[in-house]
């Protein structure tokens, strides 16, 4: 009789387990097919102009962006730029007397999560699906990932199959830093989906960031990513 009760209790959990990876293998598939990730591997950088709204107010800028995950963001208007060139993020602007200024941990964390190429859902092998999820009478797909010593929590859109939302806890030896990305809105173009407005903040910083007039393959100089405050 126990050993009866091992065996479906077996079963049960081998099937639960096998139906809940098939549900997760379902959902890439739609995702990939909203994201087409294969023709973002093709595509190293953009360029495109659009409006900052940050914490000293709203700012006209260009925003340029390379693989893996460079980030430049130049003023329209003034001498203000900030950057992130995979190791280090700084600013120059006229409140740090137009001087190289090295950013906040969580500010070059917003930088790493401004602009994705394609999706990060799917990065790593190490994914359990959690269910669907109600948020604001929308329901998602939700998703956990290990990455190293990152958690990575994704929501995708019942509906269209795109990431709306990412939420990253990281756990480091002076504490957790955790950030939020939400992508208010989604633009085809040429048949590529791109987030062009997105909202990205941590517990000390929030960001606002909305793109017009993308441009794809624009070559940008890697010296503009050389952290200035090395020379």
């Amino acid at each position: 009789m126990v050993r009866r009760y091992l065996i479906n209790t077996f079963l049960i959990l081998f099937f639960a387990t096998a139906s809940a990876q098939d549900s997760l293998q379902q959902l890439m598939n739609m995702h990939a097919e909203a994201h087409q990730p294969a023709y973002w591997e093709g595509i190293k950088t953009v360029s495109t102009k659009g409006f900052w709204l940050g914490s000293h107010g709203d700012y006209p800028v260009t925003f340029f962006m390379k693989r893996p995950n460079k980030f430049l963001m130049v003023s329209q208007r003034s001498r203000f730029l900030e950057a992130y060139n995979g190791i280090d993020s700084w600013t120059i602007a006229k409140w740090t007397s137009d001087e190289a200024v090295l950013m906040t941990a969580d500010e070059a964390l917003i930088h790493q999560n401004v602009f994705i190429f394609g999706t990060p859902v799917g990065a790593s092998m190490d994914m359990v699906y959690k269910g669907k999820i109600s948020i604001e009478d929308q329901w998602y797909y939700w998703i956990m990932e290990l990455r190293g010593i990152e958690t990575r929590e994704y929501f995708i859109s019942a509906d269209s199959y795109l990431l709306f939302k990412t939420i990253i806890t990281r756990e480091l030896p002076t504490g957790s830093q955790k950030l939020t990305r939400e992508v208010v809105k989604y633009t085809d173009i040429n048949g590529l989906i791109f987030a062009t407005h997105v909202k990205v903040y941590t517990a000390s910083v929030r960001s606002e960031y909305i793109f017009s007039n993308i441009t794809i393959g624009t070559p940008v100089d890697d010296k503009r990513f050389i952290n200035p405050l090395d020379n």
